[in-house]
């Protein structure tokens, strides 16, 4: 046991730093009074302020030396990343919402790409007869370079593979129950069943067949 100098509280001696100098071979102050004193030293608005003005005159440089660490340390990067998301959700859905409102057409094509590569394999590298059959429903429904949207029949892009019956109404995962469609077709229709899904797309005026009579009276 050791008495901290700051404190004067009677701790054990792996609360203290090593110190070769010190009594027992540690410091005279514990790691508790050590640390609020760094803190109150440290002055976390001040120092956040000056680092705030340095990045404004030195950004590309900062850029480029962040950009240069994180490529030689991606595991490091990764691993601190997921820790301040984890740390600090609030935050990280506010910085993504404003990115989202501030880059809506990259936003759009990020949704696109990720979406059409997670049901291309099937939601699971583990599911292989369900990804043989995405690519069996691409495949099928594909015009040259473009893909056939059977909701609207129109040729798109970017597919989508919808349920035809949705899994949560008892439809599987297999080439009968797969089409093609757009993502915001696909977000739309949801868990719909298929005749109410086309009903409304009708009433809306998306489906290429038109507008129902009784509908447009």
């Amino acid at each position: 046991m050791k008495t901290c100098s700051k404190c004067s509280r009677e701790k054990a001696l792996d609360l203290f730093s090593k110190n070769s100098g010190g009594k027992f071979g540690r410091h005279s102050i514990c790691k508790v009074c050590m640390y609020a004193a760094a803190k109150e030293r440290y002055k976390p608005e001040q120092r956040a302020a000056s680092n705030a003005a340095y990045y404004q005159l030195n950004k590309e440089a900062v850029l480029k030396r962040t950009a240069e660490w994180t490529k030689a340390n991606r595991e490091k990067a990764s691993a601190s990343c997921r820790k301040w998301r984890a740390e600090n959700p609030e935050k990280q859905r506010q910085a993504t919402l404003a990115w989202r409102a501030k880059n809506p057409e990259a936003q759009s094509a990020h949704w696109s790409a990720n979406d059409f590569t997670r049901r291309a394999k099937g939601y699971s590298s583990k599911r292989s007869d369900i990804r043989e059959a995405i690519i069996a429903c691409k495949e099928a429904y594909r015009v040259g370079d473009k893909y056939l949207d059977v909701y609207t029949m129109q040729l798109i892009d970017e597919p989508t593979i919808d349920h035809v019956v949705p899994l949560s109404l008892g439809g599987r995962n297999e080439l009968e129950n797969f089409v093609l469609t757009t993502r915001e077709n696909n977000s739309s229709k949801g868990n719909q069943n298929l005749i109410a899904f086309l009903w409304r797309m009708a009433v809306r005026r998306d489906h290429a067949l038109g507008t129902p009579k009784r509908a447009a009276e």
